[in-house]
């Protein structure tokens, strides 16, 4: 399944997604494991769970949990986490039966399905938006044997060493 993240840079995208006010911009495409499902019953439930392992992956993987390595790629380019009205938008090569591009927008509570216009017009916007995000790249970031994220330095890629506090 190809997965594309649009971080949305619109002023108040807190407030949740408006299609209307929506300023996006592509901040990472990655492929994950996932097979179509066999019956429309359950593609709700499955989507529901590949969403909530996105959504933690891009806002605690790494420090909290392992990180997957879409999560090091996303955040070694200097993208924030995933907020409300950010779109995750899930795709399968088609197949006739099943829905082959579906967006989401992140809610307050869960997620709400956004037609693909949506996402069209929100990247159209991007570029009318005064003063875009534009995410910084990491080179101070690296991650262990145990998938945790570490600050190195970027000359020598050696781990920094723990500040005295933390002893």
């Amino acid at each position: 399944m190809k997965v594309q993240i649009y971080l949305n840079e619109a002023r108040n995208h807190f407030d949740g997604f408006d299609p209307f006010r929506a300023a996006l911009r592509l901040a990472v495409e990655f492929e994950i494991d996932a097979e179509r499902p066999h019956t429309f019953d359950g593609a709700d439930e499955m989507y529901t769970e590949i969403l909530s392992r996105i959504y933690t992956q891009l806002n605690v993987g790494g420090d909290v949990y392992p990180a997957e390595p879409y999560t090091f790629e996303y955040r070694k380019a200097g993208n924030r986490s995933l907020s409300v009205g950010d779109l995750v938008v899930l795709s399968y090569e088609g197949h006739p039966l099943y829905r082959t591009s579906t967006a989401y927008s992140v809610e307050k509570v869960g997620w709400t399905v956004r037609s693909m216009m949506a996402v069209k017009r929100g990247l159209a916007r991007f570029g009318d938006v005064a003063g875009p995000f534009i995410p910084v790249p990491r080179h101070d970031l690296a991650v262990d044997d145990g998938g945790m994220f570490r600050t190195v330095r970027p000359s020598s890629y050696r781990y920094l060493p723990e500040p005295e506090w933390v002893k």
